[in-house]
């Protein structure tokens, strides 16, 4: 069934019986249980990236925040929130 919004929502309602959407956004509702990621076989998985527009008066800035968001001190973090963390600071 199509949902607009979260998926979870049609959980929460009741107007269905599972539902796939970001495990963040599964795990932040508490009425609902987390079964699991879906198996990386599928290739549901989502990648994420960060960039600095070339035309940015604010470079430093968001240069800042990028650095501060991919820090080994943020891997924690990310995964208590059901992110999985790929590239160097794995």
């Amino acid at each position: 069934m199509p949902v607009q919004g979260l998926a979870v929502t049609a959980l929460t309602s009741g107007s269905a019986d599972i539902a796939l959407q970001m495990v963040p956004e599964l795990m932040a509702n508490k009425d609902v249980v987390l079964a699991g990621p879906v198996p990386d076989v599928y290739g549901a998985s989502v990648d994420f990236t960060g960039g600095i527009a070339a035309a940015s008066n604010a470079s430093e800035n968001a240069e800042a925040f990028l650095s501060f968001i991919t820090a080994p001190a943020a891997v924690p973090v990310w995964k208590a929130h059901g992110v999985t963390v790929m590239g160097p600071t794995t």
